[in-house]
Parts: C-alpha cells; structure tokens; sequence
C-alpha cells in the first residue's frame, strides 16, 4: 500500500508545496469581479443565504482571498501554533472557492490541504526553527495523513466514473457528444484560448471514434482510481494516463486541472525528500527514531 511508511520530511515538503501552490492561486483568481454580476445574480443554500451577500461585494471578496493567501503561506512556512493556524486558512479559501462556483478541479487539493492542516505536517522543516510542533507519538500518523488524503483524492475519480457508467451507460460513448464538448469548449472564454481541439476535428476523419473510445478509456480509469492505493503498476499507469488527460484538457478544451495535477504528483509518486534544510528542521524525531524507540 502507498505511503506505507512516511518520513517527517516528506509530509513537511507536501505542507510546503500545496499550501504555497494554494496561495499563489488565491493571489491570482480576482474573484472580486464576481461583485460586477447583476445584483440578484447570486444566492447562497442554508447558511450561504446570509454568508453570500456580506461577501460578494468588491471589498469582502478582496479582502477574503488575500486573507486566505496570507493563511495559507503562514502555513507553508509551518508557523505556530500551526493547527490553527492552517485549519484558519482552509476554511477561508475554501469558503472562497466555494463563492467563485468551480467544478471539482479544486477538490483534491482541498481534501490534502485539510489533511495536512490537522495531521503533523509541521513536525519537520518548520519556521521559525525555535517553533516545535506538537511530538506525533506514533511514526504511523504520518503515514495515516496522506493515506486519507489519496484515498478522499482518489474517490473524486471514482465517483464521476462509475456515476457515468451507471447514469449513461455505453451512450455517451458512442454518440459523438465528445466532439461537440471540444467543438463548443475549443473556443471557450479563458486565458488559454487552445485551437487543438479544432484542428482535431477537421484534421482527423476518425475523430469522432478515436474520442468515444478515449472517453471510454478514461472513464474506466477513473472509476478504478481507488486501485492505485494498493496496486503499485496500476498507480504507474494511472499516474502517466490521468496527467495526460489533464494535460488534453487543457489543449482540447482549455479546461485547467492544475491542482489535480499537482496533488497527483504530491500523492501518487513514491518519493522521499532528503533531511536538508537544516535551519528549518524541528527537533522532532525522525520516523527511524520513532521504530527504534518502539523497539526498545
């Protein structure tokens, strides 16, 4: 099984990367624009009906994801007390996240996010190096952290493959609805503005086959994503297929997983960061430590 064993510094690199890759996207999605919409436009559901007016003005916009920017890098650096600390930014940027309405692009990265934030991310490579994060008495919370988060990460596959499987069947397949998607988001509005998807289609006779079948091909995929977690040629497969997919997306459809991307290759890539960074470390056991400690 995938992260069967995690070292300290290898939790402390994803803390890093995902909550320094979540702010730099808070810095540069200006939802405040949203406040330019008809008013009457937006409505919230439940709690979101009192929430959604306050926020959706240029002012609470703008100052709610330059909040959760600030959060997120405070976490990336691991300061203390850095639970709270991190859960703070979570929640302000996924209430940010939810007011722009995406689709489930920003899922997984959200499901590591929340994982790193309440797990013990912070035990290595935090600042400043006089912060001592909370001791993890047991090596395997380490390993615990990102097994939860790959697995909620995987689920986000699955569900929209066997939910399109069970909804559609094989029709979706074979009715050519693939080159309308790319026909219609080819020339989508956006700052990729991609004409692959155009060319394709003129330039390839079988287009329409080779899609319904690469559909196909993906949709399995993605409803046999949770596999990767146990089978480890399958987590290679699907690591080199899904990053392609994404990558197709985007020049078919100019459609950006960016995100996903990212926590495909945080999640799903069996590395081990070296101990470097010295200044950064914290004074927490390393995992050998913790075995050799339960040893004796």
């Amino acid at each position: 099984m995938i992260h069967a064993a995690v070292a300290p510094e290898k939790l402390a690199a994803c803390r890093i990367v995902l909550f320094a890759a979540l702010g730099v996207y808070a810095l540069l999605v200006p939802g405040e624009y949203l406040a330019l919409l008809p008013f009457g436009f937006h409505h919230g559901v439940g709690v979101g009906e009192v929430v959604a007016p306050v926020l959706l003005t240029p002012v609470g916009l703008t100052a709610l994801r330059y909040t959760a920017a600030f959060f997120l890098f405070l976490s990336a650096l691991g300061v203390a007390p850095f639970r709270p600390v991190a859960s703070a930014a979570m929640l302000l940027f996924t209430l940010y996240v939810a007011l722009l309405r995406p689709g489930h692009r920003e899922i997984g990265a959200l499901y590591l996010g929340y994982a790193l934030a309440l797990g013990p991310s912070a035990a290595a490579w935090a600042w400043p190096k006089a912060h001592r994060a909370a001791p993890a008495t047991d090596p395997a919370a380490f390993a615990a952290t990102l097994q939860l988060a790959t697995f909620c990460f995987l689920l986000t596959y699955s569900f929209i493959g066997v939910e399109r499987l069970l909804s559609s069947g094989l029709t979706a397949f074979t009715d050519g609805s693939m080159v309308w998607h790319i026909a219609s988001n080819s020339d989508r509005n956006g700052a990729f503005r991609f004409t692959l998807g155009y060319r394709l289609l003129e330039a390839v006779p079988q287009a329409r086959t080779l899609l319904g079948a690469g559909f196909l091909v993906s949709t399995l995929f993605e409803a046999l994503a949770p596999l990767a977690l146990f089978f480890r040629n399958f987590r290679r497969v699907f690591v080199v297929f899904m990053l392609g997919f994404h990558v197709s997306n985007l020049l078919l459809m100019n459609i950006e997983f960016f995100l996903n991307m990212l926590v495909l290759l945080l999640l799903l890539i069996d590395w081990t960061p070296k101990p470097s960074f010295q200044g950064l470390r914290s004074a927490q056991p390393s995992l050998a430590d913790g075995i050799k400690v339960r040893k004796t």
